[in-house]
């Protein structure tokens, strides 16, 4: 404690310990450090500036942490680049891993990378908890690989990536696993979402507000969650001349474009089509 400046570094593949950021402290990177693996970060009053490759939050443990990521006053400064959630879920019951808890306003990332691993059939899958009401707001690009988030809301203003490296989300193979997370894509430039086969996208509603730029489709899109609708309150979604699929409703105040005629996609869905009709130009 005090006004105090520290410093970290971290060998390749090293692993650090649990911090806390207080009132009057600040905690930059070594020069030359552009990694940093931490099991927990806590920023409480005082300064933290993320590395300019990739930080890891969370380790191969068995513990489930309400406090795994919290910025509850002070900064937070992601420095361009990438946090990555990290962790096996090794637990018969449905813990979840970690927890973050966003300061008022948001907590501003730059690029994220969901990985929390659930390689055996006798756990359920890993996630990610966002505090009831907190907003993570993702500046770059979001990738799932593993696991998911559950609760909250993420403002995306990059591109989007559901990956699935082996098997599907039903079983504890290498797959994003959907989440309950509400999804708004903002900003103005074009974001590519793309769904490998095998992998969910995030289950809660999406929602596409921008004042330009479009998102892109880059492949098929099944949003299948059993309470999800896509609502496009402005802005353009191009399909691309892939399907989209959505489980409840979509809501269409801007522009929903099928592809270019004679390559338009088709749109279904499981309730309801309100507002403008989708185009194929």
């Amino acid at each position: 404690n005090g006004s105090t400046t520290h410093t970290y570094a971290f060998q390749s593949g090293a692993r650090g310990p649990y911090i806390e950021v207080p009132t009057g402290e600040t905690v930059t990177p070594n020069g030359g450090t552009t990694e940093a693996h931490f099991g927990k970060l806590k920023v409480s009053g005082g300064a933290f500036t993320a590395p300019t490759g990739v930080m890891q939050i969370g380790n191969d443990y068995y513990y489930s942490y309400t406090d795994g990521f919290v910025v509850s006053s002070g900064t937070f400064t992601h420095n361009n680049g990438t946090v990555e959630f990290m962790g096996s879920f090794s637990s018969s019951n449905n813990d979840r891993y970690t927890v973050i808890d966003a300061p008022p306003g948001g907590l501003h990332l730059y690029d994220v990378v969901m990985n929390v691993r659930d390689t055996s059939t006798l756990y359920n899958h890993g996630y990610v908890e966002i505090s009831a009401g907190d907003t993570v707001i993702v500046n770059h690009d979001l990738t799932l690989k593993n696991g998911r988030f559950d609760g909250g809301t993420i403002d995306l203003y990059g591109s989007l990536f559901v990956q699935c490296a082996g098997g599907n989300a039903t079983t504890s193979d290498v797959c994003a696993d959907g989440g309950t997370v509400a999804v708004r894509f903002v900003g103005t430039g074009t974001q590519t979402v793309t769904q490998a086969s095998g992998g969910l996208p995030p289950q809660g509603v999406w929602t596409v507000n921008k004042s330009g730029g479009s998102v892109l489709l880059g492949s098929a899109l099944g949003l299948s969650g059993a309470n999800q609708d896509l609502t496009i309150t402005s802005g353009t979604v191009d399909m691309a001349g892939y399907n989209l699929t959505v489980a409840r409703n979509i809501s269409n105040s801007g522009t929903l474009k099928r592809g270019n005629s004679p390559t338009c996609g088709t749109v279904s869905q499981g309730g309801t089509y309100s507002g403008a009709a989708a185009i194929c130009p």
